[in-house]
């Protein structure tokens, strides 16, 4: 019985922490798909011209010119402006007026990501 009472005041605290723990993984990939648009845009508003961002399926890697974004988890599978690509390497833009192409990204621990667009960021789902 004491065991029990131990066990279920253990579960009481640790619960709650794993919830947030997985919270948390989840804004922080939403944050920084985020900060990777936003520097996608700041690029399009200095040179007035379309930036393209780009990657390879199964990769962890975004790329911006010629700087990498390394995410935390694999893109399993992409869709750009409601299609898949042709073969594994993907590209959507990022435009100087404030609008982006509309993509839809799954990871590879099944997490999903949208972008809004017009908000120049992304969603968790």
């Amino acid at each position: 019985m004491v065991v029990m009472i131990i066990l279920s005041m253990a579960f009481a605290f640790v619960i709650p922490e794993i919830n947030n723990f997985f919270s948390s993984n989840a804004a922080n990939r939403k944050n920084r798909f985020d900060g990777i648009i936003a520097d996608a845009y700041k690029k399009a508003a200095e040179t007035d011209a379309p930036v393209v961002v780009w990657g390879t399926e199964g990769s962890d890697i975004i790329h911006i010119e010629k700087k990498n974004y390394e995410l935390k988890n694999d893109i399993f599978s992409i869709i750009v402006n409601g299609k898949n690509p042709k073969g594994i390497k993907y590209y959507f833009f990022v435009y100087p007026d404030g609008i982006m192409d509309s993509v839809q990204i799954v990871l590879d621990n099944g997490r999903k990501l949208e972008s809004s667009p017009l908000l120049l960021h992304f969603k968790s789902l």
